[in-house]
């Protein structure tokens, strides 16, 4: 629950810490030497970078959904005994989605059998 607060109010707490950097640096720049203007400098940046990324939905960039995975039959595919995958059987119809490539999508638009199905790790 304390996330999810976190998560709500932090655009709006983000811009009021923005303003606040900004006026605290025209405050102090006309008074600041050449390393108090770059750490004001800095700490601007990193404000403003602060503001924009709570407004941007970062995980998107992370997880890449697979919308169409191609497929090989099991006699063609070249994978270690070692490799751990995801099963799915419906009907006569069966799918292996290999760990290493889920690792990275975590999600997987497939159809089996006719139905819809989304496979996540």
């Amino acid at each position: 629950m304390v996330a999810m607060a976190i998560r709500q109010y932090a655009p709006i707490v983000t811009v009021v810490f923005l303003l606040i950097s900004v006026w605290l640096c025209v405050t102090l720049w006309k008074r600041a030497g050449t390393l108090s203007r770059v750490l004001l400098g800095m700490g601007l940046v990193l404000a403003s970078f602060s503001a924009v990324m709570s407004r941007i939905d970062y995980f998107e960039w992370m997880f890449h959904p697979l919308p169409s995975p191609g497929f090989e039959s099991a006699a063609n595919v070249k994978l270690d005994p070692q490799q751990m995958v995801m099963a799915v059987r419906f009907g006569t119809e069966a799918r292996a989605y290999p760990i290493r490539a889920m690792a990275y999508h975590h999600v997987v638009n497939d159809v089996v059998s006719g139905t819809p199905i989304v496979v996540t790790y």
